[in-house]
């Protein structure tokens, strides 16, 4: 509930703050990369059915390895978009491209937490994966409207939305690291093994 007032909030406050061809922008950039994480979301169910169904010794590795897999589909991605800047600035009339730098950056803070995420939901850690929401939607609005009022345009939102994202990864890094520091069987003995 408080996540979905929060999330209600950040539009109405962000479009009054932000002139109207400013605000389409983010809002460009951000269905940009919405678009785009929906792969990770993807793989945060694959990585849930993982830490939901198998052994505590297994989950670990065979997160690793889907987790690498996400990491070279969000290199690839990059690379493709880096690749026709020119053209996506033309056809959704960006004024700038600076924007794409934190953007891309972020997909790969959201391939981490992603993973993450889905360890906490896979485990039912409600508690501590609803506390993650409302960081990610409290700190979304707080960060942009400091970043707008001290000045901050298009680029300073989506730094500001980066920024966001990794505060979201600390705190669920804090909550996730002592599963994740344990030893995983090697990738010789998963092989082996059913599906």
């Amino acid at each position: 509930m408080i996540v979905a007032v929060i999330n209600y909030l950040y539009h109405p406050i962000i479009s009054r703050l932000m002139s109207v061809e400013n605000f389409g922008e983010v809002q460009g950039f951000l269905s940009f990369f919405t678009s785009i994480s929906i792969l990770l979301g993807a793989f945060g169910t694959i990585a849930i059915n993982i830490v939901a169904n198998k052994s505590n010794e297994e989950r670990i590795a065979y997160l690793q390895k889907l987790y690498r897999i996400s990491l070279v589909c969000m290199a690839v991605i990059a690379l493709i978009i880096m690749s026709m800047l020119g053209y996506i600035e033309r056809a959704l009339n960006f004024h700038s491209l600076t924007p794409f730098i934190p953007l891309l950056i972020t997909l790969f803070i959201s391939a981490t937490l992603t993973f993450r995420t889905s360890y906490l939901q896979g485990t039912q850690n409600f508690a501590a994966l609803s506390l993650s929401n409302i960081i990610g939607s409290a700190s979304k609005l707080i960060l942009t409207v400091v970043i707008i009022l001290a000045g901050g345009a298009v680029f300073g939102v989506i730094f500001g939305f980066m920024l966001t994202q990794a505060v979201v990864l600390m705190y669920v890094w804090i909550k996730t690291r002592r599963s994740f520091a344990t030893s995983a069987p090697s990738a010789t003995s998963i092989k082996s093994q059913k599906y």
